[in-house]
């Protein structure tokens, strides 16, 4: 009987347990929303992709070294995403919209790049290191976060 009584309610337990990670996994796969405005003063919103399309985001900023190959690599797969009915969003962190549009301009890249100038989408990501990629799908859940282009691992 004591045994029992122990065994369930060590299963009682677990199962408070459980639930709450379970509720928790399913909420960190939700992309936090976000409307940012482009070095234009054009503003994008996240939802206005939602049950359209799917959105790569790139988080990155002009002076970090691997962040700009990455965008000479998105330049170039630009048409393939379009094909794929994937949206792509540059996101620069923190730094000043003269900075950014002398960059993309230098560069002779023609991509919005939308403005978080004091961080709060780059930590509502949890964005930890740059270049990272995070690829959403129409639904607004989070499929794949990495330091490299999503589509190269088969996501």
């Amino acid at each position: 009987m004591k045994k029992t009584f122990s065994l369930l309610l060590v299963l009682v337990f677990m199962g408070f347990c459980i639930l709450p990670l379970e509720a928790r996994a399913a909420e960190k796969d939700i992309a936090p929303l976000f409307s940012l405005k482009d070095y234009n003063d054009k503003t994008i919103s996240l939802s206005s992709f939602k049950g359209k399309q799917e959105v790569l985001i790139f988080f990155w900023a002009s002076w970090c070294a691997f962040c700009r190959g990455e965008i000479k690599n998105l330049v170039n797969r630009a048409p393939e995403l379009k094909n794929k009915n994937i949206e792509l969003l540059f996101i620069n962190i923190e730094e000043p919209p003269k900075v950014v549009k002398r960059f993309f301009s230098k560069n002779k890249i023609d991509f919005p790049v939308l403005l978080d100038r004091n961080g709060t989408v780059t930590n509502d990501y949890k964005i930890v290191g740059i270049p990272t990629y995070i690829w959403v799908d129409k639904d607004g859940r989070i499929k794949y976060e990495g330091h490299t282009f999503p589509l190269e691992e088969g996501k």
